[in-house]
């Protein structure tokens, strides 16, 4: 790790908190969530996924599976719902390990349907006395309800991905009209970011990426991550995500080799740390 980082940090202190979410679905927002996760992790950094959405991506990647029986009666004793509802509880009490080192997992329940009407801010209470961790990555569902304010409250960093559409304009547009008139504070830390970007159009006088970037660049200005760190357009996405292969910038086994992809999730990453670089691994 970069000599600034210390790892015993996480024990003493509240995590980072990373709230990946948007209104529509199918933007990418698990995918992303996976891939920073993984990154962090592998540069260092002790990371938990907290799974919020109902889809459960991040829970079905991220369990172990070399013994399902006792990781199936482990759930029943760790995961959001119990963790959302004990207010006084540390998160790293509720996280199960994965075959990824320094990545942990708060596995989705569906007994979250009985908390709707937890407190908004209930989550932002518990996440400051959780230790343990350096980085909580929230992974939220496409909807806007309690749960989605508790994690939009409790995060020091909101992402909401985007493709290059009308649905995914207009849902983050109507996204931060909530935070215009419900959740105000957290709007100098809101951000999108593209996925499916091509940088071959980068210099297009015209065409549909230049139309939708330019369309998100002036209505949410301020608000845009940088173009390093956009998702390129790739089916690596789904072979990492569908085959459950790793991403690497080189030849690597098992690993897909997509420098593009690599380099946008790591700048991303850079993004949310203290150090001034990302301590880059070979594979994550």
């Amino acid at each position: 790790m970069n000599e600034n980082h210390n790892a015993s940090d996480s024990a003493s202190k509240k995590p980072t908190v990373l709230s990946i979410n948007a209104d529509k679905g199918g933007v990418g927002k698990s995918r992303l969530s996976i891939l920073l996760s993984k990154c962090l992790a592998a540069a260092g950094y002790k990371v938990c996924v907290f799974d919020f959405d109902s889809s459960t991506h991040s829970s079905t990647n991220f369990l172990l599976k070399t013994d399902e029986d006792s990781y199936n009666k482990a759930r029943k004793t760790h995961n959001t719902a119990l963790a959302i509802f004990d207010e006084a509880n540390n998160l790293y009490d509720y996280a199960l390990p994965t075959d990824f080192e320094n990545l942990f997992l708060i596995p989705f329940s569906r007994n979250l349907s009985s908390q709707r009407t937890v407190e908004y801010s209930r989550l932002e209470k518990i996440v400051n006395h959780t230790t343990g961790f350096d980085f909580l990555i929230i992974d939220c569902a496409p909807a806007y309800d309690n749960f989605k304010i508790n994690a939009i409250r409790a995060a020091d960093f909101n992402i909401t991905p985007c493709l290059q559409d009308n649905d995914s304009f207009d849902s983050a547009n109507d996204l931060l009209g909530h935070l215009i008139s419900e959740i105000e504070d957290k709007i100098p830390t809101w951000f999108i970011t593209i996925n499916g970007y091509n940088k071959r159009w980068e210099e297009s006088y015209g065409g549909k990426q230049k139309e939708y970037i330019d369309r998100y660049e002036q209505t949410f200005a301020g608000h845009i991550t940088p173009r390093s760190c956009w998702l390129p357009w790739t089916q690596d996405v789904n072979e990492i995500n569908d085959r459950k292969k790793l991403l690497s910038n080189k030849n690597f086994p098992n690993a897909v080799n997509n420098p593009a992809l690599y380099d946008a999730v790591c700048n991303l990453a850079e993004c949310f740390i203290d150090e001034e670089t990302l301590n880059r691994p070979e594979v994550f």
